[in-house]
């Protein structure tokens, strides 16, 4: 029976228009309307903001109530250099290494204490202006399979200034990306939840994974996606090799290739993340490890990658490299296959490169791009080989 919870109901009040964060694997990212102040905490901070006038005050420390809560050293000199004010009363330094120093005018001495507080800001404005705000955040993928026939995914979110939203997962880290993420979001209208602006959409190229209302983002918010039975599972032995230079025989990774359809149990998207593998062993469901799982789009394969196995060779030998311009070549591969088994087996071969088109092959591929192509081969015991030709940028 197949179970779907993509849309999460929860028992607790959930509001009707909830506020869209969208969580990357580093940074937690959503729109806050901000009038007159509003002090940042939690690691928040304005990454753009429209409308009025805004700008940046650093909210007062209690220095009386920080210096009651940390232990104090005696120092008889200070370091020379590298000391920045950060209160002219009391007075407080701080240096480089973090380490602060404080003067007790009554002892007419210098003390140092080590302190990991937050000199928390406070954002100020002349008007209403609309912010696009950040804070830490991440989230992770966990998915389970049984029996290679039951696969069940649950996601845990966690953002650390917002508790409650309608949730978007984008794979990738925002602060690699920044740039391009922000123009996105400056681009998107609105402070709604569903659906993501298509310029938001557009720039993460279909990364978006939408998992709903959620609650208790503060605390790592855990949800069950899915659960759902499959009806077909492919076993292969992957080998992935480079178009660019030849190889020493490698291992075959044991992979299950799932297609991702309506028919097969699934039929929408499904992020990276690893999966837990149980097999049945003597009537009992037993765990056998922990694995990579390679998502992808509804309509494509995704994989669940386990382990290497000595049984499954193979290589790729560079027989011919002909360069047709400043960053294009004519290339001819030879594929060699070894197995070492006692049955057959079939062998998923990915051939990557870039802007690729194949000329010629002696085995027909089960699929082309321009940055990789694959070969499935039924591989007797025994030894194997093919060749192909193909022109790419590298």
């Amino acid at each position: 029976m197949r179970r779907l919870f993509i849309l999460i109901v929860l028992t607790i009040a959930v509001f009707a228009i909830s506020r869209a964060i969208y969580v990357f694997q580093d940074t937690a990212v959503f729109w806050k309307e901000i009038e007159g102040s509003y002090s940042l905490k939690n690691g928040e901070r304005i990454v753009y903001a429209e409308g009025g006038k805004w700008w940046l005050e650093r909210a007062a420390v209690s220095w009386d109530d920080v210096l009651k809560k940390v232990k104090l050293t005696l120092v008889e000199e200070l370091p020379k250099g590298g000391l920045n004010l950060i209160s002219s009363s009391p007075l407080v330094l701080r240096g480089e290494d973090g380490t602060f120093y404080v003067y007790m005018s009554k002892l007419g001495k210098w003390f140092s204490f080590k302190w990991d507080g937050n000199f928390e800001s406070v954002v100020k404005t002349d008007g209403k202006i609309k912010a696009l705000m950040a804070c830490p955040g991440n989230w992770s993928a966990l998915y389970t399979l049984k029996g290679e026939k039951e696969l069940s995914l649950t996601v845990k979110v966690f953002s650390k200034c917002v508790d409650s939203g309608h949730v978007y997962l984008v794979t990738g880290r925002f602060e690699e990306e920044k740039k391009a993420a922000v123009a996105a979001f400056r681009a998107e209208k609105g402070m709604g939840a569903a659906p993501p602006a298509p310029a938001v959409t557009k720039a993460f190229e279909r990364r978006i994974f939408d998992i709903g209302d959620l609650q208790g983002l503060s605390r790592g918010a855990g949800v069950e996606v899915f659960d759902t039975f499959l009806n077909s599972v492919e076993r292969v032995f992957t080998l992935d090799f480079p178009v660019s230079t030849s190889t020493p025989f490698e291992k075959a990774v044991y992979t299950l290739v799932i297609e991702n359809s309506r028919g097969n149990g699934l039929g929408f998207s499904l992020p990276d993340g690893n999966v837990l593998v149980f097999k049945d062993m003597e009537g009992e469901s037993v765990p056998v490890g922990n694995f990579t799982f390679k998502g992808c789009e509804e309509g494509d394969m995704a994989y669940v990658i386990e382990n290497e196995t000595p049984s499954v060779l193979g290589r790729v030998v560079l027989l011919n490299n002909k360069r047709l311009s400043n960053d294009r070549f004519l290339r001819t591969l030879k594929i060699e296959l070894k197995n070492l088994k006692d049955e057959g087996v079939r062998v998923l071969i990915r051939l990557h490169g870039n802007m690729m088109e194949l000329k010629s092959s002696d085995v027909v591929p089960e699929y082309v791009s321009s940055d990789e192509i694959g070969f499935l081969v039924d591989l007797a015991p025994g030894k194997e080989e093919f060749q192909l030709t193909v022109e790419t940028s590298w």
